[in-house]
């Protein structure tokens, strides 16, 4: 076993090629080694040797493993017994003969990649989940913000009160909240307006961060009568107030219903 012979002589069965019987006389023996295994000369079996690891791979008739290629990965039977390689595709990176997606944080539009670097960071203002093949897979939701790399909707985190942040967007004091008329608590999606018989505090005049309910309070003068006193700023939101010239208009990016809300003549910044 593991020979042939011609003319009386006897020759060893070829690598590749395997020999499982005597007086066998054809240079291929009793045929070619199976695909997973190699044959060196003179095997007997068409499984004699177990390719060895992910990162060999042995065709049909494989005198010896074969590396897998960089960025490819092996493919078929067992992890001892591989036949072929793929390319990687887009998503992944392959290392060691295996196929792994891209991390989070990172994406890959290449194919044949071989570091879980992939093809870079997600964007700023975005987030990537495993095996994005877009630097741009998710937005960063409104309220927050995000640098490069970014792994889940947390981001980087929230938006700072006195601003507001839209989605994707790349800084935690991205907008403005806008004026005394609104206020924009820790990770707002946008200014919410103040409510009547309130007045916003916190920040600037252009960095409300929240609202104070307007309490009036009960003073005695000397002359022993009791007086309500308003201690409210001028900012306060009344219903007074809640009337417009008809040649004003509301700010068109603003959610607001003309009878219930009233915007004071503020200058706003450009992106409100």
């Amino acid at each position: 076993a593991g020979t042939y012979c011609v003319n009386g002589f006897r020759y060893s069965c070829p690598a590749g090629t395997y020999g499982n019987i005597t007086g066998s006389y054809n240079k291929s023996c009793a045929g070619y080694c199976e695909g997973g295994y190699y044959c060196p000369p003179e095997s007997v079996s068409s499984m004699q040797m177990p390719c060895g690891s992910t990162k060999k791979y042995c065709p049909v008739g494989s005198i010896r493993p074969t590396s897998v290629s960089k960025g490819h990965y092996s493919v078929g039977k067992t992890q001892r017994t591989r036949l072929y390689q793929n390319i990687c595709p887009p998503g992944s990176y392959c290392d060691s003969g295996l196929d792994r997606f891209c991390p989070a944080g990172t994406y890959g539009s290449s194919r044949g990649l071989a570091s879980n670097d992939c093809d870079g960071l997600s964007d700023a203002g975005y987030y990537t989940l495993e095996g994005s093949t877009s630097s741009q897979q998710h937005k960063c939701p409104s309220g927050r913000w995000g640098v490069p790399g970014m792994k889940d909707a947390l981001c980087t985190g929230l938006a700072k009160a006195g601003y507001y942040t839209v989605e994707a967007s790349t800084s935690p004091i991205q907008y403005v909240c806008g004026g005394d008329m609104v206020y924009c608590p820790e990770g707002s999606p946008n200014p919410l307006n103040v409510t009547v018989g309130y007045y916003s505090t916190g920040g600037t005049a252009a960095t409300r961060t929240s609202q104070q309910k307007c309490e009036s309070y009960q003073k005695t003068p000397p002359s022993g009568i009791n007086i309500k006193e308003n201690a409210c700023p001028s900012t306060t939101r009344t219903n007074e107030t809640i009337v417009r010239s008809p040649t004003k208009q509301l700010d068109v990016d603003y959610s607001v219903d003309p009878d219930d809300e009233f915007r004071y003549d503020f200058v706003y910044p450009p992106n409100i």
